[in-house]
């Protein structure tokens, strides 16, 4: 691996590391590739989603605030900070970040059921694994799984993100979960 090549350490943190739930060796993979490109947005936004794997919410916030600050339109992080709010029960802010991805205005609660409904508006634009969180969030476990799934068979690439997020810790013990931890060939 390039030492200098920014690319390389993200990649090697999102597709490796943070899946193996490797957080803190992933954690410096991001900031050696934020060292090497501070401005990249996306490099950013995922550094914050690493850091609500590793349940680290106040840096994760603080993270997706500097993006934003920078960067007000970018559509990821928005919705990363959706998906931050609603893993903390701040439904009322995850429901207003989601909205930045929603093209028409729909009605939704503040609460959890608020939060899956305009996460499965998005569910169009391939979000299955998204759909997942929201409903381990709002407590239809069954509809988890069908959505965890349909992520795993669509390839989402966010399911690699999501099963690493607190939202999914009531599953865990679920056989069914295990089951996509060993054809994910991940770790539990």
């Amino acid at each position: 691996m390039n030492p200098n090549n920014a690319t390389a350490h993200y990649f090697y943190a999102v597709a490796y590391l943070a899946p193996e739930n490797h957080n803190d060796q992933a954690l410096e993979q991001y900031r050696i590739a934020l060292s090497l490109d501070p401005l990249s947005s996306i490099v950013n936004t995922n550094y914050a989603l690493m850091l609500l794997q590793a349940r680290r919410y106040p840096e994760s916030l603080a993270q997706f605030q500097k993006v934003l600050a920078r960067d007000p339109n970018f559509p990821a992080a928005h919705f990363k900070l959706s998906q931050l709010y609603a893993n903390t029960g701040r439904f009322a802010d995850a429901v207003n970040e989601i909205r930045h991805m929603i093209p028409k205005p729909i009605s939704a609660s503040a609460d959890a059921k608020g939060y899956l409904e305009l996460t499965m508006a998005m569910d169009d634009s391939g979000r299955s694994a998204a759909v997942a969180v929201a409903s381990a969030l709002a407590g239809d476990r069954d509809q988890a799984f069908e959505y965890l799934e349909k992520a795993y068979s669509d390839q989402d690439s966010e399911l690699l993100f999501v099963i690493r997020y607190p939202a999914p810790d009531p599953l865990r013990s679920d056989s069914r979960f295990k089951d996509l931890m060993r054809h994910l060939g991940l770790p539990e």
